[in-house]
C-alpha cells in the first residue's frame, strides 16, 4: 500500500516518530509545497534495488514563494535540521530561471533536504507543479504534497522508460545516473521538447 511506503521513506529522513511525520506532512500542506525528485520517484517504483540506488539521495522540496520557503526552513530548523548551504544558481534552459536553494541536514538521520524555489526571468516564482515540469526526464515528473501523490507520466514510471522533456542540452552524467538505476531514456524521441508546461496533466495516484 502506497500510504505505508510514504511513511517508510519519510522515516529514512525524519525518523519514525508519528508526531514528527504528521508535522512534516502538515508543513508541506500548510506551505503549498511538494516533494519531488528521487523521493517521489521511489514512491512509485517497485524495485528490489530501491534502497541501494537511492540511499544517498537528498529530498527536494519545491515551494512557490519566499514566505512559504521561509516557513518551511523555519519549521525544519526547529525540528532537528540545520542549514548547511544557501545558493542562487542560474540555469539557461528553454527559459532563463534562477534556482534559490537552501540545503539542510538532519542531526540524527544525517539525511539532506533541499528547499527549492524557482524564479523565472519573466514569469516570476513558479508554483511547485510548474517547477517540477522543468525536470529533464518524464519519469521524474511526480510529487508528494503531504496528502497526495501525483504523476504527469505514470506509465513512464511504471515501465521505467522515459523521454526527454523541454530541454535543449542533454546531461550525460544524469543519463548515466538513471541508466544505472534501471531506466531507459529515449533520447531520440523529442516529441515533447516544445510541449508547454500548461499542457501537462498531473494524475492523482491512489495511495490506499
Amino acid at each position: 500500500m502506497l500510504r505505508n511506503k510514504i511513511r517508510q521513506l519519510l522515516t529514512e529522513y525524519i525518523g519514525d516518530n508519528d508526531n514528527d511525520i504528521e508535522e512534516f506532512n502538515s508543513m508541506l500542506r500548510d506551505n503549498c509545497a511538494a516533494v519531488s525528485g528521487s523521493f517521489a520517484l521511489r514512491l512509485l517504483i517497485n524495485d528490489d534495488d530501491n534502497n541501494r540506488h537511492y540511499e544517498k539521495s537528498d529530498m527536494d522540496i519545491y515551494v512557490g514563494d519566499h514566505d512559504h520557503s521561509r516557513g518551511i526552513i523555519g519549521h525544519l530548523e526547529t525540528s532537528g535540521w540545520r542549514i548547511t548551504t544557501e545558493t542562487n544558481n542560474s540555469y539557461p534552459i528553454t527559459h532563463k530561471y534562477t534556482m534559490h536553494m537552501t540545503t539542510l541536514v538532519h542531526r540524527s538521520t544525517n539525511k539532506k533536504i533541499q528547499v527549492c524555489m524557482i524564479e523565472m526571468e519573466e514569469e516570476g516564482v513558479l508554483s511547485p507543479d510548474e517547477a517540477i515540469c522543468l525536470y529533464d526526464f518524464t519519469f521524474l515528473m511526480n510529487y508528494y504534497d503531504g496528502a497526495n501523490v501525483c504523476s504527469a507520466f505514470p506509465a513512464d514510471v511504471e515501465t521505467k522508460k522515459g523521454k526527454v522533456f523541454n530541454i535543449k542540452t542533454l546531461n550525460n552524467k544524469r543519463i548515466t545516473k538513471y541508466i544505472k538505476r534501471g531506466f531507459k531514456i529515449l533520447i531520440d524521441e523529442y516529441s515533447l521538447i516544445n510541449k508547454s508546461i500548461e499542457d501537462v496533466d498531473f494524475k492523482l495516484i491512489d495511495i490506499e
